[in-house]
């Protein structure tokens, strides 16, 4: 008997924490199951779980049709229990529908989290708890009200949604700051099942908005509301414009201003004078927030909103601000989301500021080594948009260096051997290209081929692009060519029609080893000086091909197909 008075100490239990330690003591009657008990039971039968809850199920259907309604609430919490864990509940809907209708407060609370938990747009009763929903809406007593409107989004239909919004409409004039807050939200989860919900619940929703003295949770949700209807129709919110300018100045809770920032970015393109008045409080709060959250969205949002693009006079001042925070971002260690976002904004900006992210180039190429392949990703997408004849050779070089430390060792003896004795480096980034004979400390691990195929694409695209305009030694151009050949993934031996039977892979390989020869095909049209080096090279491939392929099999590197 001493145990009943002991409290739960597993308060990581989700119905435990919920409801309380006086739920997780045993019932008055000795030998029924608590919810502890039936979760203490369950960590006690280990290897023997499925027995242990169908006797817990038998346990709780016979419970739930009690006539003790505490023993019934019980019941249901623990049916509740193991709804999470995978059993069906359904079947005792409309016990939850009587422990729902409990005067008790302590026993209501226990029936609205089994509706929530059980509950279905479909569910028989749902009918019948109309009634209940729209009584205990108009309740005097504050704590009896929220209950309903914690449930009603989980549970709502059209026709639910008409039967209680003219209860629900009252409640946004509720004395209490917390049921306001809670009908705005409510309210919205009934106007994506029953939008006509919005003709009638806009007017004092908006004047709840205009009201300077409300109490700030209330206007934070009706932001978050205007938020997600916002991207929808944003037409409808532009007269709003005003009040919520006010808001993002007055400051003050962050996760508000990252909502502002995300509804401004939407309402810009339909009014542009909003760029002039927007500027200000942006850039005082991209150079004042400690908040990488909404540093972030700030920059976010200016990108999106078409400030960077404009005509405006003080673009630039802040296209160079966003810049330099964004490099911040990428130089925090050990955060890689912080990394990727940057990237992602980063690649916007170079649309409209190239030269300000190439300044950046530094970092970025840094990227390009993450250990995280989507961040590398992300960075490669960059760099191809930043490169100019000044920085071409170095981005290729740092790829290559990449390209070389992964590539199999059956092959990494000539991946970087030089064309042929007139082809020495002039500089030291084409040394760096050409000789790999530098020592490692340690080999880094192979990357998908995949990523490879797409590293060498993306250095083919960067020196073709223009028509060659950013490259000025085509003689090293040459050797990076030769040498991407061997890096290149592709299957180099066939000897049966069998092992011929092309793939989805295999032709992808192909093609890019088809794509590096079109390029030294296209240098030999298009500079006649060149020639003669494309010519040597082709020789050199097709030795080493021979060298590399066994006797009887055929060469089948598509770079030999131009």
């Amino acid at each position: 008997m001493g145990n009943r008075l002991v409290p739960s100490t597993r308060p990581d239990d989700p119905l435990v924490f919920l409801l309380g330690p006086a739920w997780a003591c045993p019932p008055a009657n000795m030998f029924e199951k608590s919810l502890y008990d039936l979760i203490r039971g369950l960590r006690n039968h280990k290897g023997n779980e499925r027995e242990y809850i169908q006797n817990s199920l038998k346990e709780c259907r016979a419970e739930v049709r009690s006539q003790d309604m505490d023993l019934k609430a019980t019941a249901l919490m623990k049916l509740v229990y193991l709804e999470m864990v995978g059993h069906d509940m359904s079947w005792a809907s409309f016990h939850v529908l009587e422990v729902m209708s409990s005067p008790k407060y302590h026993q209501k609370r226990v029936g609205y989290l089994a509706a929530v938990q059980s509950f279905r747009p479909d569910t028989e009763v749902l009918m019948l708890a109309t009634n209940l929903l729209k009584k205990d809406l108009a309740s005097p007593h504050a704590t009896t009200i929220t209950l309903p409107m914690a449930t009603l989004p989980h549970i709502i239909t059209p026709s639910l949604a008409l039967s209680t919004l003219s209860d629900l409409l009252p409640r946004l004039s509720h004395s209490h700051p917390n049921i306001r807050k809670k009908v705005i939200v409510t309210l919205y989860r009934l106007a994506i099942v029953y939008p006509e919900t919005l003709r009638a619940a806009w007017p004092k929703i908006k004047e709840r908005l205009m009201n300077k003295d409300e109490d700030p949770s209330v206007t934070a949700a009706i932001v978050n509301v205007v938020c997600e209807l916002g991207w929808r129709r944003p037409h409808d919110f532009l007269p709003l414009a005003p009040r919520l300018f006010e808001l993002l100045v007055e400051g003050g809770n962050n996760w508000m201003a990252i909502k502002l920032i995300k509804l401004f970015a939407t309402l810009t393109p339909l009014e542009p004078r909003l760029v002039r008045k927007l500027l200000p409080p942006l850039t005082d709060l991209i150079r004042t927030t400690p908040a990488m959250s909404l540093l972030y969205e700030c920059i976010n949002g200016i990108i999106q909103g078409g400030i960077l693009g404009s005509a405006d006079d003080g673009s630039e001042e802040i296209a160079t601000l966003c810049v330099n925070k964004l490099r911040g971002m990428i130089m925090v260690d050990g955060d890689p989301n912080l990394k990727y976002v940057a990237l992602l904004a980063f690649n916007k900006i170079v649309l409209t500021h190239p030269f300000l992210v190439a300044q950046q180039e530094d970092v970025i190429l840094e990227c390009i080594d993450s250990p995280d392949i989507t961040i590398r990703i992300k960075a490669l997408d960059l760099v191809k948009g930043m490169v100019s004849g000044d920085n071409l050779v170095s981005v290729v070089s740092r790829l290559m260096k990449q390209l070389r430390s992964s590539t199999p060792p059956k092959n990494r003896q000539n991946a970087g051997a030089p064309l042929g004795p007139d082809s020495a480096p002039d500089s030291e980034e084409e040394a760096e290209v050409i000789n790999p004979k530098a020592k490692e400390k340690g080999q880094a691990p192979p990357l998908p081929d995949d990523y490879r195929i797409d590293v060498i694409g993306r250095i083919l695209d960067m020196c073709a692009q223009n028509n060659y305009a950013n490259l000025v030694d085509f003689d090293w151009y040459i050797d990076v060519l030769t040498q991407l050949v061997r890096m290149a993934p592709a299957p180099r031996s066939v000897g049966t029609e069998l092992e011929s039977a092309s793939s989805y892979g295999s032709s992808t390989l192909g093609d890019i080893s088809e794509k590096i020869g079109d390029e030294l095909r296209n240098v030999s049209v298009k500079v006649m000086a060149m020639r003669r080096s494309v010519v040597m090279a082709a020789d050199l491939i097709l030795t080493q091909l021979n060298a590399d392929t066994p006797p009887g099999h055929f060469i089948t590197s598509a770079s030999i197909k131009s």
